[in-house]
């Protein structure tokens, strides 16, 4: 995809069209399957770990929702690499890596102290929410 984009970086309509084409693709294809994962984790972990396992659907289900939405920035790297913007992506990635870090840092004392595994998942939106806006700046 990074080469079509690349050829069509002074094309700003071709180059959004094919960019959502193809992100459009990747969520038809993608989130039915996480989603179901989510709403049956429960069945899947009993079938599929046995009823050891079980326990751990939860996570499994918080991982999940933050899985939905990475399926749509994931596809972000295309943007920054077809317009030579290296250096912004090197950024993006350092802000998301300090998101990402703190979050598991959160959420594991959040853990710790309550059972909750809800934090990590929240502030994992918090930076894909910092990629798609990275994203819709480049778009548009």
């Amino acid at each position: 995809m990074v080469p079509f984009l690349s050829r069509n970086v002074n094309q700003p309509e071709r180059y959004k069209r094919a960019y959502f084409v193809a992100v459009t693709i990747i969520l038809v294809a993608a989130q039915p399957g996480v989603l179901v994962g989510i709403l049956f984790a429960d069945e899947i972990f009993l079938v599929l770990l046995g009823k050891e396992w079980v326990p751990a659907a939860p996570v499994f289900m918080w991982l999940g929702i933050a899985g939905l939405v990475q399926v749509m920035t994931s596809t972000m790297g295309w943007l920054f690499v077809s317009q030579g913007r290296g250096k912004h992506y090197l950024m993006v990635g350092a802000v998301t890596a300090v998101i990402s870090i703190t979050s598991f840092v959160v959420g594991l004392l959040h853990f710790i102290s309550r059972g909750s595994r809800s934090s990590r998942s929240a502030f994992y939106k918090l930076a894909c929410f910092w990629r798609s806006l990275m994203a819709y700046t480049l778009l548009f």
